[in-house]
């Protein structure tokens, strides 16, 4: 979902289909063989909409607001969308698309103390260990 397609009024944000755009912002993706593929990760993985925004959130208010918004969302990335939208599209890659994210910090106020790309980098080498040792169905 890019999550800050649109234009904020003084009655809240509105997406293109808020008003009558037929331009899509999000899509969903069938994930079922990567998901159950994912679930034997040693890592922790958790399912659920990311969103993609071109600035990063650095706010506890902005942060406040995307869950309020978005309340089924993970995570916040800037590429996302647009890697899937050329897949989908333009490349017209269909099957098994999706976006997966190792997460090195907490959406909200900016503290690089807390980050942990380490972590991060190593959970998603193991994601992707285990979604290529064999072909998907």
């Amino acid at each position: 979902t890019v999550a800050d397609l649109g234009v904020r009024t003084d009655t809240g944000f509105l997406t293109p289909r808020d008003m009558s755009l037929h331009q899509d912002s999000s899509y969903a993706v069938a994930v079922a063989p990567i998901r159950q593929r994912l679930s034997a990760a040693p890592a922790r993985v958790t399912d659920g909409e990311i969103l993609t925004l071109a600035c990063m959130t650095g706010t506890e208010a902005d942060a406040g607001e995307l869950a309020r918004r978005y309340p089924h969302a993970v995570a916040e990335a800037m590429e996302g969308f647009g890697v899937i939208e050329a897949a989908l599209r333009l490349a017209r890659i269909p099957r098994y698309v999706t976006e997966i994210r190792a997460i090195s910090n907490e959406i909200g106020r900016r503290d690089r103390s807390t980050w942990d790309i380490p972590r991060a980098f190593d959970a998603l080498a193991n994601a992707f260990v285990t979604l290529v040792k064999e072909p998907l169905p």
